[in-house]
C-alpha cells in the first residue's frame, strides 16, 4: 500500500509542477500581451496628440486629429476594460480548479482507493 501511495504522490507531483510551468508560462504571457495593448493605445493617443499640436494644416486637419484621438481614446478604454474582464475570468477558472484539485487531495489523503480511471480523469482537468 505504501508504495502505491509512494508512487502516486510522485506522480501527483510531478503533474503539479508540470502544470504549475504551464501556468506560469500562459499567465505571464497572458498579462505581457494585455499590457502591451494598453502600452500601444496610449502611445497612439500621446502620438495623435503631438500631431494634433505639430501640425502645419491646422484649420484644414483639425477635425481629423480631434477624431482620430477621440477614436483612439475610446479603444483604449475598451482595451482596458477588456484586458479587467479577462483577468477576472482567467481568477474565476483558476478558483474552480483549485477546489477541484482540493477536493481530489482530500479523496487522496483519506486514502481512499481511486482506481486508475478515476484518477486519471481528475488528473486530465489539470
Amino acid at each position: 500500500m505504501h508504495k502505491n501511495l509512494n508512487d502516486l504522490e510522485k506522480a501527483a507531483n510531478e503533474i503539479y509542477l508540470n502544470a504549475n510551468k504551464k501556468y506560469k508560462r500562459v499567465r505571464y504571457t497572458f498579462v505581457s500581451l494585455s499590457l502591451l495593448s494598453l502600452i500601444i493605445s496610449a502611445l497612439s493617443i500621446i502620438l495623435n496628440l503631438f500631431a494634433i499640436r505639430f501640425n502645419i494644416y491646422p484649420v484644414q486637419l483639425m477635425a481629423l486629429f480631434v477624431a482620430i484621438a477621440v477614436i483612439t481614446v475610446v479603444v483604449t478604454f475598451i482595451v482596458s476594460i477588456q484586458s479587467f474582464f479577462n483577468i477576472s475570468n482567467e481568477k474565476s477558472k483558476l478558483e474552480l480548479e483549485i477546489s477541484k484539485n482540493e477536493e481530489t487531495i482530500h479523496i487522496i489523503k483519506s486514502e481512499h482507493e481511486l482506481s486508475k480511471e478515476e484518477f486519471d480523469e481528475r488528473v486530465d482537468r489539470i
